[in-house]
């Protein structure tokens, strides 16, 4: 059994294994060891279920390699210098690999114990081989409960698939090619797996392997009246892509009709977990502003408040100043407007261009660039 997968070889162990050593070999060019507390590699390769894609007698990593960097109290002017040397690190080594290999923000030892319920630690902590340094370092971090996970990590998922799911039809529209639309179901499948992910997480019922959510996706989605008969099937078989991704022979056309049946049930989805966030029957456009704006500003601390003006000034000077968008942290900006984002609802009132900081009646291609360019900083 693989290491690395749940469907690979030896042979896609062996390749991982190069590009782990090869990985090795080159951050400590960059990163002095006397520094490092220890190199973490996360993600599905991490947790023993990344994916593979067979050609022939062939296996090959399919998703990127995430590598977390651990180190001991440094200042920060050299966590500065190694954060850029490893952006450009992670270059080097995607074009030399020809897979994509990322390093997060530097995390000292000292902040882990205080590491905040993000999905991604949550996954990290319970998933995870060591690189490089001590084996047990992530026990440090918080033990975290399956049917804890906050649901505002539900909303940062479906928004992030959400914008995938825009590009994914932006690419149709271009009609670019067949490597392309590799791109594009790959977004298809990780909006599916989202829309399950999310509801999972809303009803106590996530977990950190693919395995035990597809599992457990069969009895909590029947719970559920707006997934449709055929959405357990539809999320477990995009599940499988994910441990075992194939190319699609599916046309751009046929690929644009899925997105486009889809996207209801991505609607009802985002607008449940908002229900469930602000204890309402139901959120529908016509209350979905004054409810999160209420959520944001109930559970917004005084701790942050500066460190979020100093942001929203950097970003947009004191264009359209609004204090209520100026003391939250800019992602407010993209939920407020997402709903118009992905499907163009029309929210009651919400001012799309004063939450995106643009002049008064903008044209809806400035909207959406603005939408994307805030969504790459700040997602």
């Amino acid at each position: 059994m693989s290491k690395y997968s749940l469907y690979g070889s030896e042979l896609i162990d062996s390749k991982i294994d190069h590009i782990l050593c090869v990985v090795r070999q080159e951050f400590l060019k960059v990163f002095p060891i006397e520094e490092l507390k220890a190199l973490v590699l996360g993600g599905g390769y991490g947790r023993g279920e990344g994916g593979v894609r067979f050609e022939g007698d062939d296996e090959f990593p399919y998703n990127d390699l995430d590598f977390f960097v651990i180190s001991r109290d440094i200042p920060l002017y050299k966590k500065l210098k190694y954060q850029k040397a490893l952006a450009e690190l992670h270059y080097k080594l995607t074009d030399q690999l020809g897979i994509d290999i990322d390093f997060s923000p530097i995390q000292s030892l000292r902040a882990l114990p205080q590491a905040p319920f993000w999905l991604v630690w949550y996954e990290l902590r319970y998933g995870h081989r060591i690189v490089i340094g001590n084996t047990h370092i992530l026990n440090y971090l918080p033990r975290w409960e399956d049917d804890s996970v906050p649901l505002i990590e539900a909303v940062k998922l479906l928004l992030n698939r959400g914008v995938g799911l825009w590009k994914a039809k932006q690419v149709i529209s271009e009609d670019t090619g067949t490597g392309d639309l590799d791109f594009v179901m790959r977004n298809i499948h990780k909006a599916i797996q989202a829309i399950g992910d999310s509801i999972l997480i809303s009803r106590h019922q996530y977990h950190w392997s693919n395995i035990k959510r597809m599992e457990r996706a069969q009895t909590t989605f029947k719970e559920l009246p707006f997934l449709h008969n055929e959405f357990t099937a539809q999320y477990i078989n995009s599940m499988e892509f994910k441990l075992q991704p194939q190319y699609s022979d599916l046309s751009a056309g046929e690929m644009l009709t899925i997105i486009e049946n889809l996207i209801p049930t991505f609607i009802d989805a985002y607008y449940y977990i908002w229900a469930c966030m602000v204890s309402r029957n139901s959120i529908g456009p016509e209350n979905y502003y004054r409810e999160i704006q209420a959520y944001f500003t109930n559970n917004l601390l005084e701790k942050d408040v500066l460190k979020n003006l100093v942001l929203n000034i950097k970003e947009f000077k004191f264009s359209a100043y609004s204090h209520e968008l100026y003391c939250q942290y800019p992602r407010y900006r993209l939920i407020c407007t997402f709903p118009w984002f992905l499907w163009n609802e029309e929210l009651v009132h919400t001012d799309i261009d004063k939450c995106l900081s643009l002049s008064y009646g903008s044209t809806q291609d400035l909207r959406y660039n603005r939408f994307i360019e805030l969504w790459e900083k700040y997602n």
